[in-house]
């Protein structure tokens, strides 16, 4: 787990290996837009705390039942026949940390081919691996598709759930952009479409969310095309903006605004830019 996140858990007085300090982060990443790359430096982490201790002092109605339902979900898919027997077969050692999921998965990766499973990085991003002739993996891809399907979760939430048991945070806030293309290849945002699955969640949470999503796609507005030496050279100069030290936040910054070019992990990241530079 990310020391600053154990700091925050930390401060807050909470077991980060609880149930409760996990949908605590959750739901600050939801309600805040924080996720644990945000908790850099001293001032991000001291803003991540206050946030929690206020939202913990704070919490609405309608965010006391989301955090109630989705333990509520995670306990009944926890009960479920395949997921006991996924976990007696493969997970013998005992559940994972989420820190190990990585490592576990691309260890068992046994090919170029067969169906693509999502799963989370130790530094917060997801990435894919074909699951080959893998029996685990290919049971690990049928267990999480169904999961996600019965109980609306993502498949990176998924993988984490049925390895680590960390419950997913059921929002009842969704925002999604969708994104279109003009003839020169730069990218729009045509609508942001709000989902709310809940009655009492409040307007100015929805508001919230929409202005958050909004600022979030602003900078993508008329992205450049995506030929190779466009990408190159939009990359060496994001960087060099930036610094010029291609680290894991500037790398998010980048796929946030580059969604067509996105890179999956840091380190990915960091090669393209090296490669792009030694070609420049």
């Amino acid at each position: 787990m990310n020391e600053s996140l154990l700091l925050l858990a930390n401060k807050l007085k909470v077991d980060c290996n609880s149930l409760d300090f996990n949908l605590i982060w959750r739901a600050l990443e939801a309600n805040h837009g924080l996720t644990v790359a945000d908790l850099k430096d001293r001032d991000s982490l001291h803003e991540a705390v206050r946030a929690a201790r206020k939202m913990l002092q704070k919490l609405e109605p309608w965010q006391e039942d989301a955090m109630q339902r989705s333990n509520n979900v995670a306990r009944q898919a926890a009960a479920r026949p395949d997921v006991q027997t996924f976990r007696k077969t493969f997970l013998r050692a005992g559940l994972l940390r989420r820190d190990q999921i990585a490592t576990w998965i691309q260890r068992r990766s046994s090919g170029t081919f067969g169906h693509l499973l999502a799963y989370p990085t130790p530094d917060g991003w997801a990435t894919h691996v074909r699951v080959g002739a893998s029996r685990c993996l290919r049971s690990l891809l049928a267990l999480t598709t169904s999961l996600s399907s019965d109980h609306g979760w993502q498949e990176t939430q998924a993988v984490v759930f049925v390895l680590s048991d960390i419950p997913p945070l059921l929002w009842p806030i969704k925002a999604e952009a969708h994104i279109l293309h003009d003839e020169r290849g730069a990218q729009r945002v045509a609508r942001i479409t709000m989902t709310i699955s809940a009655l009492d969640v409040p307007t100015a949470a929805v508001a919230r969310a929409y202005q958050r999503e909004r600022r979030r796609q602003n900078a993508g507005h008329r992205r450049p095309s995506s030929n190779a030496n466009t990408k190159k050279t939009a990359l060496i100069k994001f960087v060099e903006e930036g610094g010029g030290n291609p680290s894991r936040a500037l790398g998010r910054d980048w796929n946030q605004q580059h969604k067509q070019w996105a890179y999956p992990n840091t380190a990915n990241f960091r090669r393209a830019y090296k490669k792009a530079k030694e070609l420049a």
